[in-house]
């Protein structure tokens, strides 16, 4: 073979490499000359052609159920049963398309269509012609169509030349039977036509037309001859009014007559002038002539009754044509587009004298075609003469345009025009604050740039220099701030680089000084006096935090007592949960016991936010005894049988008419001694315990008891004597006592006396 490969036959065909080693093979059969047909083996046999890949043999398109003859590169040579030389070739490239398209006469006032149909994997120069195919299509206004298998390479190249290309076009699946397929184009193709020609019973002044008269006869006789006959309104077009008068055509008022040849009936003509045509058509037939028919009264050719007739629109191709003011925009900037488009029929552009109902200048529809830098084609159609606003990524484009007017008719294309859409750069900006800033502070960075096209900035990249000339560099996709805190003194760059979707770029540098932090001051209040039994509260509240935007963030509280050393730390953390009686941020409590009056110290230290410390700061305070109990019992001498009243009030210690509101007050009754060791009771009997009341009128706490009269012992309450009642205040948990005395003389009941008189 052409590529040292080779076949060996001897019952089977084996097919070798150039090294001897085995390919494939097949049973029987022959193949053809040395040189590959289209890249294939020719196989022979059984008196069809297969073509074999000749990598692995594997059969490549249908049989072909001819003789074989010879075979080239390019040709294969085959003959039928009946002796007819058959010749296949496949011109698989995109060169082959190409010479199709330079060798042929396009004409410009057509919908012209070129057709590529391909069964293999793809064309196998498309990277080398793609292009130079694209530019030839777009120079002949050409759509192009390409007929191929859904698999393999070709379906995907032909819809990049049709994005690429600006008339379109269609890529269409092949079938076993191809009229499938070549019917779907000729739908597509025809459809195209009518949109480019308008409606129907419309033409264009000078446009080649068909008249075709729909003849009919009862004894279907044929015609002999057929007459038109045309009238012409140069004012009026359909509806609408010509904005200049045409001239009288040259059809107004004449006839044409045609000799219908094996019944053609059509008259092919063009109109001169613009304006609404009427066409009339009679018809004369040709009777099959006998000897009796020609001596009949009525024998002849006979016309037909009534001229058939239709109105017929013959107007000017609308004018396609924009002006670009600014051909260097930048990026999502709209493009300013002047459209001058008209219809010469009811537009006319010196006068601007217009005819058009919606003053559209004739026109219904524009379609605007842009080449984006890629090379692929983008339409938009619009129902205005607003261009539309294009909003385009950086690079050079072309533009065109083409309008339809009231009748559908389309202008051409207008040509090509370029424009450049300019990228700027994104603009690179940002805070710090604060600056200056101090040391172990989070300085808070925010990025303020922006892309003056409206573009989103896809990378932030920051660079930001420490001590010992060293940079921190982060890459953020988002602008979100972020805090950064220095350590040492000095002046600092901060660097940042913006980057947008295109890749352009903008830089922004600031100096950042960064000072010695303050560390926080500690600051203590205590309350005076102090006293024991209550809680008092150490305020702390005046503490400040110095280093600006930092926050005291924890205390550290401690306390001496009388004679001790400092106590253990008690932390409070701000927003933290406080546990103590009546704390909170930086308010401590101190609760002293009666056994701890004298001199106290507290001490406090504060955190801030950078994690500096305060000096400590320290106060002393003395703390005296808190208050104390007077109380009195009414009568002081009691009797047995009669109430008793125990009153009494809490005071602050030594100011009997400072009084202090406490929890509760009872009295326990009754004791032999001051010390309250001995029960003045019965053995048998305990202390009793009394509840006093509090009585918001009087201040006081108190209560009414019975003395009772009968004595269980002797000595013992209630029996004539001196006795001690001991009463007891309480708040919180701090408790108060005094002593009263209370003497018992005799019973009520024993001290009435009956006096005698006599008269």
């Amino acid at each position: 073979m052409s590529d040292q490969r080779f076949a060996v036959l001897d019952g089977q065909l084996r097919f070798y490499d150039p090294n001897g080693m085995l390919l494939w093979s097949k049973p029987g059969g022959t193949i053809g000359a040395p040189a590959y047909f289209l890249g294939l083996v020719v196989y022979c046999a059984d008196g069809q052609i297969q073509l074999l890949n000749p990598n692995n043999g594997q059969q490549v398109g249908a049989s072909i159920p001819y003789t074989y003859v010879s075979n080239n590169t390019q040709y294969l040579y085959t003959r039928d049963s009946n002796g007819i030389t058959h010749v296949f070739s496949q011109l698989q490239g995109l060169q082959y398309l190409k010479q199709a398209i330079e060798n042929h006469n396009w004409d410009p006032d057509k919908c012209n269509v070129v057709v590529s149909v391909i069964d293999t994997d793809g064309f196998k120069d498309f990277e080398a012609q793609k292009d130079s195919i694209v530019s030839l299509l777009q120079a002949h206004n050409l759509k192009l169509a390409v007929i191929s298998p859904p698999t393999g390479l070709t379906k995907s190249q032909a819809g990049q030349m049709i994005a690429k290309n600006p008339e379109g076009g269609w890529w269409i699946q092949t079938a076993d039977d191809m009229s499938i397929p070549l019917s779907d184009l000729a739908k597509k193709i025809i459809k195209a036509v009518d949109e480019d020609r308008g409606a129907d019973n419309i033409v264009l002044v000078g446009q080649d037309a068909a008249l075709r008269a729909n003849y009919q006869d009862p004894e279907e006789d044929p015609a002999t001859m057929m007459t038109w006959s045309f009238t012409h309104d140069p004012d009026k077009l359909g509806d609408y009014e010509l904005v200049e008068k045409a001239d009288i055509s040259t059809l107004h008022d004449t006839s044409k007559t045609v000799v219908p040849e094996e019944n053609q009936t059509t008259l092919d003509l063009t109109f001169d002038q613009a304006g609404t045509y009427k066409v009339y058509c009679k018809a004369q037939d040709r009777p099959n002539t006998t000897e009796a028919y020609r001596e009949h009264e009525k024998a002849g050719n006979k016309w037909s009754n009534q001229d058939a007739y239709i109105t017929i629109i013959a107007h000017y191709k609308p004018v396609a044509s924009f002006t670009i003011t600014d051909t260097t925009v930048n990026k999502n900037v709209p493009l300013s587009i002047i459209d001058n488009s008209y219809d010469p029929d009811l537009y006319n552009p010196i006068s601007q004298a217009t005819t058009d109902p919606l003053n559209q200048k004739g026109l219904r529809c524009w379609q605007w075609q842009y080449k984006k830098p890629d090379g692929t084609w983008e339409s938009y159609i619009r129902y205005d003469n607003v261009p539309p606003a294009i909003n385009a990524a950086a690079g050079t484009y072309q533009i065109r345009l083409r309008v339809q007017d009231v009748f559908e008719a389309w202008s051409d294309w207008t040509e090509t025009k370029s424009f450049n859409v300019v990228n700027r750069s994104p603009v690179a900006d940002f805070i710090v604050n604060p600056n200056p800033t101090f040391t172990k502070l989070s300085t808070t960075i925010t990025d303020k740039s922006y892309d003056p096209d409206g573009e989103p900035i896809v990378e932030y990249k920051w660079e930001i220099q420490k001590a010992s000339d060293q940079t921190d560099i982060f890459i953020h996709t988002t602008p979100d701030p972020f805090g950064y805190t220095w350590e040492d003194t000095g002046s600092y760059r901060v660097k940042l680089t913006v980057k947008d979707p295109e890749g352009a770029t903008g830089t922004a540098e600031k100096i950042v000084v960064v000072n010695e932090a303050k560390p926080p001051i500690a600051r203590i209040s205590v309350p005076n006096p102090v006293y024991s039994g209550e809680i008092s509260l150490m305020d702390g509240r005046a503490s400040t935090a110095e280093a600006p935007g930092s926050t005291l963030e924890w205390a550290y509280w401690q306390y001496k007592k009388p004679g001790q050393d400092w106590s253990d730390t008690h932390t409070q953390i701000h927003g933290g949960n406080f546990n103590l009686p009546q704390e909170r941020w930086l308010m401590f409590p101190i609760y002293p016991a009666d056994n701890e009056l004298g001199q106290w110290a507290v001490r406090l230290v504060v955190v801030d936010s950078l994690g500096q410390f305060s000096a400590p700061a320290e106060k002393t305070f003395t703390v005296t005894e808190g208050w104390e109990i007077t109380g009195q019992i009414i009568p002081e001498v009691g009797e047995r049988g009669r109430n008793m009243r125990i009153q009494a009030y809490a005071h602050r210690k030594g100011k009997p008419n400072e009084k202090y509101q406490i929890d509760s007050m009872k009295a326990e009754l009754a004791y032999l001694d001051a010390a309250c060791t001995k029960s003045g009771r019965a053995v048998a009997e305990g202390i009793e315990t009394l509840n006093m009341p509090y009585d918001a009128s009087k201040a006081d706490f108190r209560v009414t008891y019975m003395v009772r009269e009968k004595i269980y012992e002797t000595n013992r309450w209630p029996a004539d004597g001196m006795y001690q009642i001991k009463v007891i205040g309480q708040k919180g948990t701090t408790r108060k006592e005094i002593v009263l005395p209370f003497s018992i003389k005799g019973n009520i009941h024993q001290r009435f006396y009956i006096q005698t008189r006599s008269w």
